[in-house]
């Protein structure tokens, strides 16, 4: 997908993360973003660096 901006493809993976998953899928859900150094990060469904080995 695309989209307009970074602000409405985050806004898009917060609102969204959750629906049709279980609660538990929800909390596991891990969201990748390329940064404008070219590099990608993960972070968890509340956008906090995801924890890969936890």
């Amino acid at each position: 997908m695309r989209f307009p901006s970074r602000k409405a493809a985050l806004a898009f993976v917060i609102e969204h993360s959750g629906n049709g998953a279980s609660a538990a899928n929800a909390e596991q859900a891990i969201v990748s973003i390329e940064g404008r150094d070219g590099l990608w990060r993960s972070f968890d469904r509340r956008l906090l660096p995801a924890n890969e080995h936890g």
